[in-house]
């Protein structure tokens, strides 16, 4: 299944830009939000974090490619692209988070589409 594919099967509450894995989650997971606990924080519950962390890293990738499909015309990718758009500013509406870590990968991604 192709990154656009993926985007579209994955639950509606789930956040696509950071480690929140649904709306009512308000944990901090991301290192520059939880230095006032790492002295504090159990090994096990690091590692949870960081695995979360880095399954949001996946998910920002993921997206990312899928917004390349902004770069085709027709019908085809009309479709898709009309949903991504509206699920995008969707995702921009409920977390300030995500908000912060679409834009901090923006620049990678552009760097990317240039190579």
């Amino acid at each position: 299944m192709g990154p656009n594919r993926e985007v579209q099967q994955w639950p509606a509450d789930l956040h696509w830009f950071c480690a929140r894995s649904h709306q009512s989650d308000d944990e901090r997971h991301f290192i520059e939000d939880v230095q006032d606990i790492l002295k504090d924080e159990s090994e096990s519950h690091r590692k949870e974090r960081e695995q979360k962390v880095q399954a949001a890293r996946d998910r920002t990738s993921t997206v990312y490619d899928s917004l390349q499909l902004f770069a085709f015309n027709g019908p085809d990718a009309a479709q898709y692209q009309s949903w991504l758009e509206d699920n995008l500013a969707k995702q921009m509406q409920r977390c300030d988070i995500c908000v912060t870590q679409y834009h901090r990968g923006r620049r990678k991604f552009k760097e990317q589409l240039t190579e």
